[in-house]
């Protein structure tokens, strides 16, 4: 696996229900190759066990084994893969939370939280929209100064009316500067084509199509 030696840029993946075993889950790592600038996928690990445990074995193989030392993975919004990335390689290893995912979980939270409140008329419709493309607006924007003040603005404006999500986006996508995961302005300008696992969705969408 010499390709995972001059390899930095990183996407890992999971999936369930490839199997007729439902409590399996297949992960995939795929490297963005540095001549075609492609993503390639380099290994499978296929586990019944959905802790932290297998992924941060394979992990650490690659890292004892195969001189694996990224600059910086995307991945999912799973807790445990970033977990085991941070034990494996510590601080040297950027943490880049897929975009594409990111906004689901805020899409499934806007239509939980975001509520009419008492005395209010407005379509919650069209107060989820103004909210996510707020929110939008902090995962694309490329200034860093510019992120923190529209985070400050959207605080601002919402906390009052919808306490109940901008709590949820606090604790979970803001604590400890947990923007810089999933802002444009916090990546790595060589990943920049990597701020999804797209290809790996993808790649689980075709297999299990054969499965």
């Amino acid at each position: 696996m010499d390709i995972m030696k001059v390899s930095k840029y990183f996407s890992l993946d999971s999936a369930f229900g490839t199997s007729s075993r439902s409590n399996e889950a297949l992960y995939s790592l795929a490297v963005r190759h540095p001549d075609t600038e492609k993503e390639v996928p380099v290994d499978y690990l296929l586990t019944n066990d959905q802790s932290v445990a297998p992924v941060l074995e394979w992990l650490k193989f690659f890292r004892d084994n195969c001189s694996m030392q990224p600059e910086q993975i995307t991945v999912d919004c799973s807790i445990p893969d970033a977990d085991a990335i941070r034990a494996t390689f510590g601080q040297n290893c950027r943490i880049q939370s897929c975009f594409f995912h990111v906004a689901q979980c805020w899409s499934r939270n806007l239509a939980t939280k975001v509520k009419n409140q008492p005395g209010q008329y407005n379509n919650t419709k069209v107060i989820r929209g103004n909210i996510m493309s707020k929110l939008q607006s902090v995962m694309y924007e490329t200034i860093r100064e510019n992120v923190v003040e529209k985070i400050s603005q959207l605080r601002e404006k919402w906390t009052l009316v919808q306490p109940k999500f901008v709590k949820y986006l606090g604790d979970r996508w803001l604590a400890l500067k947990g923007y810089k995961k999933w802002s444009a302005a916090n990546v790595i300008e060589e990943h920049r084509n990597m701020r999804t696992d797209n290809y790996i969705e993808s790649w689980h969408n075709q297999l299990k199509s054969f499965i």
